[in-house]
């Protein structure tokens, strides 16, 4: 409080001394009556005193309000660090959970194809659970920044055959004929999350194709992979949204089929590793998916 009224008011301190020296002079200058003098340098010490009073309850307001702020701050960055850890600690654990799921998973899938009965309805719906589960894994590892992308030289036919083995039981069951033009062409991708997209993508014409065909092509010149199917198409209003959270669109409402996050998935992917993907459709008409690996550079969202 001292050094408040002393230190930091010395500049008022100089100013009323100074009007106090200049009152005094006038005085003496014109030979005034020196008992008036004593009554304005009363009154002038009591207004300056009252000022000093004002000013140092201000001040002490100021530092409670300071402290209040910084123990408030103190608290918010307690609070923030509690979530953090909180937050860590579900994705650890959501993660860990993913793993152990996919363990019964492949372990059914290899009960399945030791049986003598075929049974291709449970076949599918395993193989959707795992969709999903990679699904989930894959959203968490995306959205750490720290995580680096392992980007490398895979072949196109690498990164599509497997899938083509893993949802042959949709094509059959389905009635839908497979057009691919194997392709030995490099890209530079990430594998696992390049095939996530792609894995995506398929099951999307697969989901809403009923016979027709699928094709699936690779440009070599513009590094572009293309899936086209020949189901109901995208209505226009739809096209702009598709690749939003939770955006299921008219196709997915009517057949109740759509969560809306594979084709957000899709988007995330592709931003994190500098890949572009666009499509084109028309209503009755089917789409096209184009997945462009050309100039990838790794994104730190």
């Amino acid at each position: 409080m001292i050094d408040f009224l002393w230190k930091q008011k010395r500049s008022q301190h100089a100013f009323f001394i100074s009007l106090i020296l200049l009152l005094i002079i006038i005085f003496y200058l014109y030979d005034l009556d020196w008992a008036v003098l004593q009554l304005c340098l009363g009154l002038f010490l009591l207004v300056y005193l009252i000022y000093l009073v004002l000013q140092s309850m201000d001040y002490r307001k100021g530092q409670v309000t300071e402290q209040e702020f910084i123990q408030l701050q103190s608290e918010f960055q307690a609070y923030r660090n509690q979530q953090i850890q909180s937050q860590n600690d579900l994705e650890d654990y959501f993660l860990m959970w993913v793993h152990q799921i996919k363990t019964p998973i492949a372990a059914s899938h290899m009960l399945l194809d030791q049986s003598s009965n075929e049974n291709s309805g449970l076949k599918k719906q395993l193989i959707q659970i795992e969709n999903y589960a990679n699904m989930a894994m894959n959203y968490l590892k995306l959205n750490d920044p720290s995580r680096d992308m392992d980007l490398s030289p895979v072949k196109v036919d690498d990164l599509v055959r497997p899938l083509l083995k893993r949802y042959r039981l949709h094509f059959i069951e389905k009635n839908i004929k497979l057009a691919y033009q194997v392709s030995d062409q490099m890209v530079v991708t990430e594998a696992k999350l390049a095939g996530l997209m792609i894995e995506q993508i398929l099951n999307n014409a697969l989901k809403y194709s009923q016979g027709g065909q699928i094709s699936i092509f690779f440009d070599a010149t513009s590094q572009v992979l293309s899936i086209k199917d020949q189901g109901p198409g995208i209505p226009s209003q739809d096209l702009p949204k598709i690749f939003d959270r939770g955006y299921s669109g008219f196709n997915g409402k009517l057949e109740e089929k759509s969560s809306g996050l594979g084709l957000y998935l899709v988007a995330l992917i592709a931003k994190r590793l500098g890949h572009q993907v666009t499509v084109e459709s028309e209503l009755g008409q089917g789409s096209q998916f184009n997945l462009s690996f050309k100039a990838a550079n790794l994104s730190i969202m």
